[in-house]
């Protein structure tokens, strides 16, 4: 008798599945095994491959403590049962229990441990967002499993690689696609008016919502793909490069691609370090539990691992890789001086908060304070600033992403799960790769550029960021806030479509290509399914009189689109998103704006924490909003580092109506909303209430 009433049901909704699956996703006999030029297109695919559901990173804000049991667990034991119960049904067979479906049924009944206890009277947010949802613990958390809102299409129903199109034929090499469709043009067409910060940022802050990891081989060692004893590798999904490519020589056939790490139902990944040289050096909303506040000397992040961070000269101070929350702060010099704005920043307000004439708040409650309010100022500053300029205005209010001009607005809805989805990370918030521009530069307080670096010679490479103490990041921050980024389109820079990671264990790769393998990867449904579930219109055809078949394109990208996919339901989400006319006050088309715009919905809305929820113990005091309103990404700039002026958009160009100001004229934050009052008054904080001489009343 298995434990519960609904596992014979779906044991067999199960089997009968994988048949039809198996009768409907198999390759046509006609299909050769060489293709026309020569190369195996049909290379061995059907391996044990986990459900492959990536994990995600944190959403804001979160921390370390183990959840209440959800009131759908049951005890690891039952579930251990069920698990033997669910396996012995397809004859000993584990494969089919890394399917979705296996997972999603385990999530729902098993995932949450009974040993979880969350405490409701908590002032601060969890750094791994468990017991956000005091119903739910685990939804959101970090290091779970992403969720979809669209059900995932495998090649096999469970968890190959989706390969074929709506005829059963092999959807086209991802490689081929980005030639065709993802090529530079001659000369770059930058934004009408958004600046590099503005690709930058949303860089920065998509890394701290999500994190894909990548399976890694033995003792942690990258693995190798294009290896001759690594073709058939079931974490292997390598892209083929197609003969006579406009940029790679004949002689290389294999651009490296590994499969993304299975979301495991128990999963435990290893946390992340706080340092001691410099304890703010984290994950801009994830400021690691709980070191000393000490802000002196903390120029720039911390030293950290070498790999896969590369330096000029192991014996040079100036050059060395830096440690951070997240892994990819090296990645690029742009992406380097954002971490290192925010420790600075983060550090600011600590050391102010530590002033004279307030609480004798012990360094826990002064270092957790210090992080709920730059966690704040991080949410104000993304809903306010950056989404209005990639989904417009209308989609903003559609969704209700914009915070109220002053004052509390309490929008926690405890029936939302906050878990960033498949679609986001793997397709939509990937627009903003084609924002990139081929160079790295850095721009003197005269605002005149003095270095231009081409991007493939910067990645991986922090000297750019690292040397002379971190005095070069003013400069990094005036070119982001000052040149324009590329336009958002269907055009990459070749500097990230041929050359990325260049010299980086000596193969580059292509970023397009790269983004549209990863939907493959992850079980995308094609873009077609999106914009069913998003309520748009689909294309139905690709036949001579359907030319012009996608409502949202124009008609030079639906001749190319048609060109490469047999029928519009086999175009890849990524393809489709990237390639559709843009919103008129938006930088993305209404697909990508819409998968978006519900997925920032649900973060808001599913965030107990959420910083203009009036609750007593978790939120802010009425004054202490309002002061978080008034800050500007501008006036972070100028308190976090040493630039002396900007205009008060940084994510738009300077201009006669968004002109430089000193960065003197932005008002700081007023800190003195979180001192003691004055005699005889009180004021609740911490869930406590205090007189003046910090006694608790």
């Amino acid at each position: 008798m298995p434990p519960y009433q609904d596992i014979n049901e779906l044991v067999a909704n199960l089997k009968k599945l994988k048949q039809q699956s198996s009768q409907q996703r198999a390759p046509p006999s006609n299909i050769k095994s060489k293709d026309k030029d020569g190369y195996d297109r049909d290379r061995k695919t059907n391996f044990l491959f986990g459900a492959h559901i990536p994990v995600s990173g944190d959403i804001f804000r979160q921390g370390f403590l183990l959840g209440k049991p959800n009131r759908n667990s049951v005890s690891t034991e039952r579930c251990s049962n069920t698990s033997t119960f669910f396996a012995k049904a397809f004859g000993g067979k584990t494969d089919v229990m890394l399917s979705e479906i296996w997972k999603d049924w385990y999530r729902k009944h098993c995932k949450t441990q009974t040993n979880q206890k969350c405490d409701d009277n908590k002032r601060y947010a969890s750094a791994d967002g468990s017991c956000n949802n005091l119903d739910h613990p685990s939804w959101g958390v970090a290091n779970s499993n992403q969720g979809r809102y669209v059900p995932a299409e495998y090649n096999d129903g469970f968890n190959e690689p989706r390969i074929y199109g709506k005829y059963g034929t092999k959807l086209p090499e991802p490689r081929i696609i980005s030639n065709m469709l993802f090529r530079p043009q001659k000369s770059t067409k930058l934004s009408q008016d958004l600046t590099i910060l503005h690709m930058a940022w949303g860089q920065f802050m998509i890394h701290d919502v999500i994190k894909t990891p990548i399976t890694k081989g033995v003792k942690g060692s990258d693995i190798q793909c294009c290896d001759e004893n690594a073709v058939n590798s079931p974490d292997c999904f390598s892209l083929l490069i197609p003969p006579n490519d406009p940029y790679f020589s004949n002689d290389r056939r294999c651009l490296n691609f590994v499969r993304s790490l299975p979301g495991k139902p128990d999963e435990d990944l290893p946390g992340l370090l706080a340092t001691k040289e410099c304890p703010f050096s984290q994950r801009v909303s994830n400021f690691m539990r709980k070191p000393p506040i000490e802000t002196e000397g903390c120029r720039t992040l911390a030293k950290g691992p070498d790999t896969p961070c590369l330096v000029l000269s192991k014996g040079d101070y100036h050059d060395y890789c830096q440690k951070s929350g997240d892994k990819r702060v090296n990645v690029v010099p742009n992406l380097c001086a954002l971490h290192n704005l925010f420790m600075r920043y983060h550090n600011r307000i600590a050391e102010r908060l530590a002033q004279a004439n307030f609480i004798s708040w012990s360094s826990d409650q002064l270092f957790e304070e210090t992080r709920k309010i730059v966690t704040a100022i991080l949410q104000h500053v993304t809903y306010n600033e950056y989404l209005p300029l990639v989904i417009g205005k209308k989609n903003m209010i559609k969704y209700e992403l914009f915070s109220a001009e002053t004052g509390f607005d309490t929008v926690y809805n405890k029936m939302v799960d906050a878990t960033v989805k498949n679609s986001l990370g793997a397709a939509a918030f990937r627009f903003g790769h084609s924002q990139i521009t081929n160079f790295q530069s850095r721009m003197n307080s005269q605002y005149h550029r003095y270095s231009e670096t081409p991007i493939e010679q910067t990645f991986n490479r922090p000297r750019m960021c690292t040397a002379q103490h971190g005095e070069n990041i003013p400069d990094l921050l005036r070119w982001l806030f000052t040149d324009k980024s590329a336009e958002a389109d269907r055009y990459f820079e070749s500097g990230v479509r041929d050359k990325l990671f260049s010299k980086q264990q000596g193969k580059t790769l292509d970023l397009p290509a790269i983004n549209i393998q990863r939907g493959r990867d992850h079980g995308l449904p094609g873009y077609n399914a999106f914009r069913r579930w998003c309520n748009l219109a689909v294309g139905y055809s690709f036949g001579r009189r359907n030319t012009w078949s996608l409502s949202d394109h124009s008609y030079s990208n639906t001749r190319l689109l048609r060109k490469i996919y047999r029928h519009p339901d086999d175009i890849d989400l990524f393809v489709g998103g990237i390639s559709e006319n843009h919103l008129t006050d938006g930088v993305v088309g209404p697909t990508f704006a819409c998968i978006i715009g519900r997925q920032f919905r649900d973060i808001k809305l599913g965030d107990r924490f959420w910083y203009e929820n009036k609750f007593a113990v978790t939120g802010f005091t009425l004054d202490q909003v309002n002061e978080i309103k008034k800050v500007k990404l501008s006036q972070v700039i100028c308190e976090g580092s040493d630039v002396n002026s900007v205009q008060e958009n940084a994510l738009k160009a300077p201009s006669s109506e968004n002109p430089r100001r000193e960065c003197s004229d932005f008002p700081n934050i007023d800190l003195n909303k979180w001192k003691v009052p004055a005699n005889g008054e009180t004021f609740t904080t911490f869930g406590k209430t205090y007189q003046k001489n910090g006694g608790i009343v």
